[in-house]
């Protein structure tokens, strides 16, 4: 009798119903967020050691950066909470 050989991929299908390219795709986007969270410490070295950027430019850009992302959360902020007041006078 020969004995049967399954692969992880298809034991995790069906202990969880998740179709196999909705678990190829969480892997890809958990290799994606995994090299964005490497690079991202490594681009002020790669800045003032290559490019040969001064570290006060750099500081700008990483504020700048964060500015942006602080601005744009207060807008997201502000039109979901207009978007739910509109919805509860529906």
């Amino acid at each position: 009798m020969k004995k049967r050989v399954t692969s992880s991929i298809l034991l995790l299908k069906n202990k969880f119903q998740i179709p196999r390219n909705v678990f190829a795709l969480g892997w890809v986007s958990f290799f994606n967020d995994l090299a964005s969270e490497m690079v991202y410490p490594v681009v002020p070295i790669f800045l003032t050691s290559f490019l040969g950027v001064p570290i006060a430019i750099v500081g700008v850009i990483e504020g700048i950066a964060e500015s942006t992302s602080s601005i744009l959360k207060f807008f997201y902020f502000i039109f979901l909470c207009l978007s739910s007041i509109f919805l509860c006078l529906l």
